[in-house]
């Protein structure tokens, strides 16, 4: 034989492993794999909410426990302790699992019940559960550890939904409530064990029916509202901050999780700071998203260029008619500035100040600011006409006048 035969006699020996054993293995895999859904112990099961072929059949050790079934994972398929499966439209965890070299075996355990509860957001948790009022001592299965009374075991697997599990974290199960005592995540990784003890159902708080502990204290009803508006214009080179109110069930709050994104076809017209600072890139129209507890408020940007014509003003008195202040009287007035589209321009700033006419001074009135868009006028002598101004500081030249008359009380 050439050397070359050799080589390639090699490498088509090798193809299932470098050893006697090693073939073996594979050899008897790939039987397995050709005759696994002939088995009348072949099932489609979900695990982990992944389809996958499987054998459960009856074994001795456990032929008596209808709530346990020994699993067979295909050849080169996988099971681990703590996995989710859902047999049969039930659920079943996995308590042990074991690789044979052939294939990965486990042991399934039937769950018998739910713990749930509200998650930050309001969302209802569901985790399947085993409940017994027993545990299991080493590997005797006739060798048990009895709860005292009022007192019971449960078992999850180990995922996101069961970690955050504190000790003292209330459950409904059935009609009676328990409390969280002492958590095992330590004696068979990938499970969970809470010992709980029976605790009063509080019938202001827990939800029976929907076998939720506290639930009238965990319920959440999130809303988020951006308050600019639900449009505003921004001139290139300029930028609005976004102001926002977050409630929770109709209560105001502060959160640090909120974050903005840009709407479909935004991106390269507007931007957004992780702050809430919005500025345009471009001339265009945009969208922005404000999320907090997973909902969310939205704000139409037009990017537009600097112009007078781009706001309409009004200075608006406190007390009609707006034109005349009496003798001692006190009106206040409000500018106010308007996009193109009739939105409120929020954050604005006005100087207010007063001309003067013929043989009017200083000593006829008193004006006082007393916000970035709020003054206020008094009547000290008579009779005499002012022209009030409000200049926007954003643009200069852009102002409101009212002409006021300074009149006796008669």
């Amino acid at each position: 034989m050439s050397k070359n035969s050799w080589d390639i006699y090699l490498r088509r020996l090798n193809l299932n492993g470098y050893s006697q054993k090693d073939r073996q293995i594979a050899t008897t895999q790939r039987i397995i794999t050709d005759k696994f859904s002939n088995n009348p112990s072949y099932q489609v099961v979900t695990i982990n909410d992944v389809s996958q072929e499987v054998q459960i059949v009856e074994e001795s050790s456990l032929s008596k426990k209808s709530n346990k079934k020994r699993l067979l994972c295909k050849p080169n398929d996988d099971i681990s302790v703590g996995d989710a499966i859902i047999w049969n439209n039930e659920n079943w965890i996995c308590t042990e699992s074991e690789d044979t070299q052939v294939y990965i075996r486990g042991i399934i355990e039937k769950c018998n019940n739910n713990l749930k509860y509200l998650s930050s957001s309001g969302a209802i948790v569901t985790i399947p559960c085993i409940v017994s009022d027993r545990i299991l001592m080493g590997s005797d299965e006739n060798n048990y550890y009895i709860l005292p009374n009022n007192s019971i075991y449960v078992t999850v697997g180990s995922n996101s939904d069961s970690t955050p599990i504190a000790v003292d974290k209330r459950f409904i199960l059935g009609s009676n409530a328990y409390m969280v005592e002492s958590i095992d995540n330590i004696t068979k990784p990938g499970l969970i064990t809470f010992k709980m003890s029976f605790n009063a159902i509080n019938e202001e708080d827990d939800n029976v029916t929907l076998e939720i502990a506290n639930y009238t204290t965990d319920s959440h009803s999130y809303v988020v509202s951006i308050l600019n508006g639900t449009s505003a214009e921004i001139t290139l080179g300029n930028c609005l901050q976004l102001e926002l109110e977050c409630t929770d069930n109709s209560e105001v709050v502060t959160s640090s999780s909120i974050y903005y994104y840009l709407g479909t076809g935004s991106t390269g017209i507007v931007s957004v700071t992780s702050g809430g600072m919005v500025s345009g890139a471009t001339y265009g129209s945009g969208t922005v998203y404000a999320v907090y507890a997973s909902v969310s408020d939205s704000i139409s940007i037009d990017i537009v260029t600097a112009s007078i014509n781009n706001f309409t003003y009004d200075l608006v008195a406190n007390i009609q008619p707006e034109n005349e202040i009496k003798y001692n009287q006190t009106k206040n007035f409000v500018a106010y500035k308007y996009y193109s589209t009739g939105s409120e321009v929020t954050g604005s700033v006005f100087e207010f100040t007063i001309v003067l006419s013929t043989g009017v001074s200083s000593s006829n009135y008193l004006l006082t600011t007393s916000s970035d868009t709020v003054c206020t006028l008094k009547c000290l002598e008579y009779p005499n006409i002012v022209s009030l101004i409000a200049t926007d500081q954003a643009i200069p030249e852009n102002t409101i006048t009212q002409v006021i008359s300074l009149k006796g009380l008669i």
